[in-house]
């Protein structure tokens, strides 16, 4: 008896026996990672696991040293933020450091500014970061021409990228607390 086809489409993104070593300190050792289109894909694990390398790898910030990146199925190579950016890859990173000098819709369109012309279309990126800001339920902002936001609503602006309805795949690197066990704690 035959089987039939696996007629499910291919991951989103896989990453098969990725290897990143800085030096003779092994960051990843043939790790993989499926993330379906859909689907939320949690990557946990122990500080100094090699989560945020391994964002940072299928971000382009570094390349793999070894392995294979699938991207709809289809094998491809990540060697910048660009790269993966024109695959639709977004990421927004734990730290909070938006740039203090630019409000909050130069902020929010860093780095892939909307242009009429050779000039910057102010308007349109007003009108886009009202609507991303508004989705996002932000509340606590006056003017989209203020300063960056303070705390953790300042992540808001650096998420626009990760809101676009095109892109296929959004990561978030969150900082997590470490778990205090009150037992370890009180013998200590």
């Amino acid at each position: 008896m035959t089987q039939a086809p696996d007629l499910a489409p291919p991951p989103t993104l896989e990453v098969r026996g990725g290897r990143k070593n800085f030096g003779a300190v092994h960051a990843l050792r043939g790790v993989d990672l499926v993330a379906r289109a859909g689907e939320v894909t949690a990557l946990v694990g122990d500080n100094g696991a090699g989560k945020s390398t391994m964002i940072k790898c299928v971000a382009g910030i570094y390349a793999f040293d070894a392995g294979e990146v699938l991207f709809e199925g289809e094998q491809t190579h990540i060697s910048s933020p660009a790269d993966a950016n024109a695959l639709g890859i977004e990421v927004v990173y734990q730290d909070l450091a938006l740039c203090d000098n630019l409000d909050i819709v130069h902020n929010m369109f860093l780095g892939r500014e909307l242009k009429n012309g050779f000039r910057l279309d102010e308007s349109a990126m007003e009108t886009r970061a009202a609507e991303v800001l508004a989705s996002l339920s932000v509340r606590t902002v006056r003017s989209i021409r203020q300063d960056p936001l303070p705390g953790p609503a300042e992540q808001s602006p650096k998420a626009f990228p990760a809101s676009r309805q095109s892109t296929p795949v959004s990561m978030t690197a969150t900082l997590t607390p470490a778990p205090v066990y009150p037992a370890a704690a009180a013998a200590g």
